[in-house]
């Protein structure tokens, strides 16, 4: 290789070098964990809440940069400031002493999965009376369901034994958000989307959120711009399309 060959090859990779930081004016560093299909290190795209927060900031010209670490770590790094924000996060009044919650998220959908060989509509909680109703302990389930009497409760430590009761027929009907329980069908049961369905009908919903640290040198611009192209995704179609894509039916 001659001189010239060698200087040329080192000027474009200078260009290209430019070019690409160029390319983001901004930066930003957020904080995640372990919540499938909504976060994951290990997810398609890292999942669901990671592209659409992804794409927000890209539109706004961020570099983006998202962290895994354990729920309990994450949140406290957050609320040192370590991190310009964590993410999903449900609304919490005392979380707003050291955060800044951006516009809402899609929602966690909680109601009923059950075997489509039985037959189950759910329009009010005398709906249960006799049948044996399976929930996932660490998860919230409304009051007036889970102390409902006219049902038999079951509680598991799990998504997995949650879904695994059901297909047992050890349980009649399971509770779960929609699309951790979708998820959690077709990764450890494959096959069996076939056979299980989703009532349709919503017995709660719970806003995600961005909660922006307080601690961040950069709240109000982060918040502000994530806002503002949020809204821009939604009039768009490009956060219906990115729902799609991950399984997200609407409908």
């Amino acid at each position: 290789m001659n001189i010239f060959c060698l200087l040329l090859i080192i000027a474009i990779d200078l260009i290209l070098g430019v070019s690409s930081s160029a390319a983001y004016t901004k930066q930003i560093r957020l904080v995640s964990y372990e919540n499938p299909p909504f976060s994951g290190k290990d997810l398609k795209d890292q999942g669901a809440m990671t592209a659409i927060i992804k794409e927000a900031y890209i539109r706004k010209g961020y570099q983006v940069k998202i962290d895994f670490k354990d729920l309990q770590m994450a949140t406290v790094m957050a609320k040192q400031g370590k991190y310009d924000g964590i993410f999903p996060f449900w609304y919490k009044k005392r979380r707003k002493e050291w955060g800044q919650f951006s516009t809402a998220l899609p929602n966690n959908e909680l109601g009923f999965f059950y075997l489509k060989k039985n037959q189950f509509e759910y329009n009010e909680i005398k709906d249960l009376i006799d049948l044996t109703v399976g929930y996932v302990k660490s998860y919230y389930v409304p009051a007036k369901v889970r102390n409902f009497s006219g049902a038999k409760f079951k509680v598991a430590e799990s998504y997995g034994q949650n879904m695994k009761w059901l297909i047992k027929g050890d349980i009649d009907v399971a509770i779960g958000d929609r699309w951790i329980g979708m998820y959690t069908i077709q990764e450890s049961f494959p096959g069996m989307e076939m056979m299980i369905s989703w009532s349709g009908a919503t017995i709660h919903t719970r806003k995600q959120f961005i909660l922006f640290s307080k601690g961040s040198k950069k709240l109000k611009s982060v918040s502000t711009d994530f806002n503002e192209s949020f809204k821009e995704m939604v009039a768009d179609g490009s956060l219906e399309k990115i729902l799609v894509g991950f399984g997200f039916d609407q409908n």
